[in-house]
């Protein structure tokens, strides 16, 4: 993995990694390479954190109150840091600690931590960072409470770090945000003192409120919110690819589940394909191949589709039946299965996302994926799997297959909505945007219908057939929406107010001899929704339009 790529990785996730912007500086200018190192940091480096050099606002060289000399001395250590000069660093450090600077002592503290200029002593670094923490500077006092709690440099002792994090707390703002995220993670793990979730929220809240990234991805965790783990916000970034695979190691972040209890569902019987039933809580898979290496599988919910390449197979979609997904894809393939891309956020396109290592899926996904249905009553599905999210042009690459996201610009089924183009097996996986062959029933415009179509026509070399939750749809039924979508926005066409509509709709709630409820398996259940869903039905008459067979309704704008 290219040394740089960590940093990316880590600073936006609920983390034990502190990540050191100027590591790449340094190595640059050929005085060190270093890989940023394991300490159990409660948060990402701000202006008066560590990470000091290398993109820190210059708001961090205030001058020293009352020596001006001291202060120059320090700013002239930390413009040589940045650069990566630190035996010049270190001399300026040094002269503007003689002279008296309060925060001099951290920076030599750093240095000896991260062995830049000097050799490495954790030991020699917890002297210095003493010394800062004596002098009052908070982020010195915070870098020993560190030491503390890790046991580095120092004996491990949770109530020195404890009163450490506590004493360098009192500030609302940046400056003492990453010692209330480490009260909060103290409070949460129990370290030294009982786990108290209410006072690791209350700790987490204000270290959140000066805008400490790991605090809100602590507070999203224990609020059983999906975690966040990096960012990409440019079309066709790929720098997750090393070596042209796709590799993100979440393992310091998170351990996969083995098993969601669906138990508290037992009496709920689901109607198989064959006409038999089983427990809501059994395990049923079915897998059929559709291209080689690439497999449709019904658990429950929408088909999901697991794509296999030279070195490990993805999901697309997860569906919501009981049983570990994962282990009966990998079975499958006999291949390692760490990831799932979400086509849209549903839950029944989400609800095993937890049997991953990541899940992808756009921005706009991550508030509401895998929430439970009402049919789910009962159930703790896990929500807090580290979360990829992706943009138009982003890739995906298991080994010598090239998958690529297409996101669609006005999703009609749901708010985020991707569809994943497979140039090797010639698919494109559209989730539930295509939900008939020969009618379109819109929530969204004519105009943005037609700019979702032309998106997507703009690949249509490079495919031959759609595969989406319902299943398989044909080229001719894709040519059949863009066809009728373009005609919409034409002079040509003139809507009619609809009488009357069809589509697919939920099964009815039905009940066994002894009262069970029973569902069909991969039927839309009655009651099932988003609770938190962000989309709104258009109000007033729909109107609809017949084009070439193809019926469109949509209530028009205004």
């Amino acid at each position: 993995m290219d040394k740089r790529q960590p940093i990316l990785l880590v600073a936006a996730c609920t983390a034990v990694f502190y990540s050191a912007p100027f590591f790449t500086a340094a190595a640059q200018a050929g005085e060190a390479s270093v890989t940023a190192p394991l300490i159990p940091a409660a948060g990402t480096a701000s202006a008066e954190t560590a990470t000091l050099p290398a993109g820190s606002p210059t708001s961090s060289l205030a001058p020293h109150k009352g020596n001006p000399v001291a202060a120059s001395l320090l700013n002239t250590g930390i413009a040589a840091y940045r650069t990566g000069q630190y035996g010049t660093a270190l001399q300026a450090f040094r002269a503007a600690d003689r002279r008296g600077h309060s925060k001099a002592p951290r920076y030599l503290g750093l240095c000896y931590e991260y062995g830049l200029g000097v050799p490495r002593s954790l030991q020699e670094a917890a002297t210095w960072y003493q010394k800062a923490a004596g002098n009052g500077d908070v982020t010195g006092t915070f870098l020993l409470g560190l030491l503390y709690e890790s046991g580095r440099g120092v004996p491990q002792n949770y109530a020195k770090a404890f009163d450490l994090f506590k004493r360098s707390s009192y500030r609302r703002d940046h400056v003492s945000a990453p010692s209330q995220a480490a009260l909060g993670r103290m409070y949460e793990k129990g370290e030294g003192r009982p786990a108290d979730l209410q006072e690791a929220r209350r700790w987490y809240t204000l270290a959140a409120a000066a805008g400490n990234g790991d605090a809100k991805a602590a507070l999203a965790r224990l609020n059983g919110k999906a975690r966040l783990l990096t960012q990409k916000l440019s079309a066709g970034e790929a720098s997750d690819l090393h070596e042209g695979v796709t590799r993100i190691d979440t393992s310091s972040v998170w351990k996969p589940v083995d098993w969601i209890d669906f138990s508290a569902r037992h009496n709920v019987l689901i109607q198989n394909p064959d006409g038999s039933t089983s427990p809501m809580d059994a395990p049923w898979f079915s897998a059929v191949k559709i291209a080689p290496d690439t497999w449709q599988i019904r658990s429950d919910g929408d088909y999901c589709y697991l794509v296999a390449g030279s070195e490990y197979g993805i999901m697309i979609d997860s569906g919501y039946g009981a049983g570990n997904l994962r282990a009966f894809a990998s079975a499958l393939i006999e291949k390692p299965v760490p990831y799932v891309i979400n086509t849209h956020y549903h839950f029944d396109h989400t609800a095993n996302n937890a049997y991953f290592d990541a899940a992808f899926m756009t921005p706009a996904s991550v508030p509401y994926a895998t929430v439970p249905y009402a049919s789910f009553a009962g159930l703790r599905v896990p929500r807090d799997y580290p979360v990829v999210t992706v943009s138009d042009g982003y890739h995906l690459n298991p080994g010598d297959r090239d998958l690529e996201i297409v996101v669609i610009p006005h999703p009609n089924h749901a708010l985020g909505g991707l569809a994943v183009l497979d140039r090797k097996a010639r698919i494109l996986f559209a989730g539930d945007e295509f939900l008939m062959a020969d009618r379109a029933s819109l929530n969204i415009s004519l105009p943005d219908f037609a700019e979702n179509m032309a998106h997507l026509k703009a690949y249509e070399q490079d495919f031959d057939v759609l595969y989406t939750g319902p299943g398989k749809m044909e080229k001719d039924a894709f040519e059949a929406w863009a066809a009728a979508a373009a005609y919409g926005t034409s002079p040509a066409c003139h809507p009619e107010k609809a009488l009357s509509l069809s589509g697919r709709k939920p099964q009815g709630l039905v009940r066994d001899a002894a009262g069970h409820i029973v569902y069909t398996r991969g039927r839309v259940r009655p009651g099932d929704a988003t609770v938190n869903a962000p989309e709104t039905v258009p109000d007033g008459d729909r109107y609809t339009y017949t084009y070439n067979g193809f019926t469109v309704d949509f209530v028009p704008e205004g």
